[in-house]
């Protein structure tokens, strides 16, 4: 199914070609479809770019929900979603969109401490080395996961 003709000879052109294959004369820039993001030649049966990822469909350019390029995940700071969980771990999480997750892991924080102090009552010096491994590790994954859903987003 040939969309597109040979401004020079009429003969039909297939999708991906650059030169008239009757004639040789190379099809006007404008007759060959690319990706406006990052050029790559495409087929007219092509909605999106397999390089880069960007929708392309009726000539008319939409982006995915998160483009590299520009940024745009609707305004949320990855960083700042990262320091909040480092605050307190879930607000970065509430910041970010996820906000059942977030509340879930404001709520748990007082538990992990109990459960950190019981530790330290009953192990001694071992049970504050464990219980620090826990809070490092239950901070970590926070900061991580409301980086990543900030990022996301």
């Amino acid at each position: 199914m040939a969309n597109r003709f040979c401004s020079a000879c009429g003969k039909a052109l297939e999708s991906g070609d650059v030169y008239c294959p009757s004639c040789g004369k190379r099809v006007n820039v404008s007759e060959v479809r690319t990706c406006p993001s990052c050029g790559r030649m495409m087929n007219d049966d092509e909605s999106y770019c397999r390089t880069c990822g960007t929708f392309v469909t009726g000539g008319k350019e939409y982006r995915a929900q998160y483009d590299p390029d520009t940024h745009n995940n609707g305004g949320k700071n990855a960083v700042f979603a990262a320091i909040l969980s480092l605050i307190w771990p879930g607000l970065g999480q509430v910041y970010a969109g996820n906000t059942a997750k977030g509340i879930v892991m404001m709520f748990l924080m007082p538990f992990v401490l109990l459960f950190v102090f019981t530790f330290l009552l009953v192990l001694g010096g071992l049970g504050l080395f464990l219980g620090l491994v826990i809070i490092f590790g239950y901070y970590i994954y926070a900061i991580v996961d409301a980086y990543k859903i900030a990022e996301s987003n």
